[in-house]
């Protein structure tokens, strides 16, 4: 069965041999974010001697990647002054509000926002590096979920093996640095079904600018 986002990559690992970029096939990035991984896959992740290997992350600027029409979840990024990635954390139900813009950490705590945070919404760049990492990683969540049993029988959540959560093992154990780029537009995602208007008219208007190319909007 699958397992989750770092399921999902361990799967292809045979068929990747050099940097690659990983990102959900239902959302559209725009040309920043391309531009912003291009520029980093020209020789930025590459480490000194002796150093761990480089992965990057794409990140999006909390606000421009809302919906009008309820909570969204984000991977809240902390970053140095450096442009490293210290960590992520899961926020759930991100939304504007008349008392600004707030979300709940997975354990139930309200977060309120600013809206200028830096936020994932799965946009990573990795090289062949990562894999024995996250075999191990697969393993461990392999035997944890062993060891739980089956999750229906308490009515737990089914266990996931994300992407987010690796990065932040890897972080912490020192086994791997992450770059930050920020993309520069909005991201476009369909989280609720009002959401569809809002981003067909979005691509729409990309392709009349020329930035998107499609002949069904005349492109």
């Amino acid at each position: 069965k699958p397992w989750g986002t770092a399921h999902a990559l361990l799967a292809a690992r045979e068929q990747l041999a050099g940097p690659f970029l990983v990102l959900n096939a239902d959302d559209f990035y725009g040309p920043s974010a391309y531009a912003q991984a291009a520029s980093l896959l020209e020789g930025k992740l590459i480490p000194n001697p002796g150093e761990p290997p480089i992965f990057a992350l794409v990140a999006y600027t909390l606000q421009d990647t809302l919906s009008d029409h309820g909570g969204v979840s984000r991977g809240l990024c902390q970053v140095d002054p450096r442009g490293w990635l210290v960590g992520v954390e899961e926020v759930l139900g991100v939304q504007a509000g008349a008392g600004g813009i707030v979300g709940r950490t997975v354990g139930g705590d309200q977060m309120l926002l600013s809206g200028r945070e830096p936020v994932s919404t799965n946009f990573w760049i990795f090289t062949p590096e990562v894999f024995p990492s996250l075999l191990e990683g697969f393993r461990e969540f392999l035997e944890g979920v062993a060891s739980a049993g089956d999750p229906g029988d308490a009515g737990r959540p089914e266990p996931e093996f994300l992407i987010p959560t690796e990065v932040n093992r890897l972080l912490a154990s020192g086994r791997a640095r992450v770059r930050v780029a920020r993309a520069k537009e909005a991201f476009l995602g369909i989280t609720h079904p009002q959401d569809r208007d809002w981003v067909v008219e979005a691509l729409a208007r990309h392709a009349r600018e020329g930035r998107y190319p499609n002949p069904l909007w005349g492109g």
